[in-house]
């Protein structure tokens, strides 16, 4: 009985000792998001919706850090995940991310009015979700592997949320 005490004390001297060391660990500048550049995203996503007052967004699709900075500061719901459920797709926009300008315009040129497609800066774009579907559909014919491994990197959500997530 008397080892278990002292293993039981041990435990909490060792979680403290490790903890002390592990404070130098963390830095903001690596594992924080970019909070100052996700500022200009929203200030760029606000700016475009406050010239549509009418076509206010439902959803908007981004990736995960991204998402939450955006549902919390445009009151606005954002996911990381495609919608399991059907959303009117002028209401359904994406955040998408690590595609150039020009290789979006390429992309997304008669498919959608370039007016919907909205250069946020540093490879991130703002466009109506079925605009961003015909650009995949459009790469996956051309077998453009440059824009279809950014569309379906962690920076671009691509699948539906799980089913141990909607319960």
């Amino acid at each position: 009985m008397t080892s278990f005490l002292r293993v039981q004390t041990l435990i909490p001297l060792a979680l403290v000792l490790a903890a002390f060391f592990s404070w130098k660990t963390y830095s903001p500048a690596k594992h924080d998001p970019d909070f100052a550049f996700y500022q200009v995203l929203k200030n760029g996503i606000a700016r475009h919706f406050s010239t549509i007052p009418d076509q206010q967004p439902e959803l908007l699709i981004a990736h995960n850090a991204l998402a939450e900075y955006l549902t919390f500061e445009l009151k606005t719901d954002a996911m990381p995940w495609l919608p399991e459920y059907v959303i009117d797709s002028s209401r359904l926009w994406r955040v998408a991310a690590g595609v150039s300008q020009p290789m979006m315009q390429y992309y997304t040129d008669k498919e959608i009015p370039a007016d919907k497609v909205v250069y946020l800066g540093g490879g991130y774009h703002l466009l109506p979700e079925y605009g961003w579907q015909k650009a995949i559909q459009k790469a996956q014919q051309e077998q453009d592997s440059i824009f279809l491994n950014a569309a379906h990197s962690w920076l671009n959500p691509h699948q539906i949320r799980p089913a141990w997530l909607l319960k």
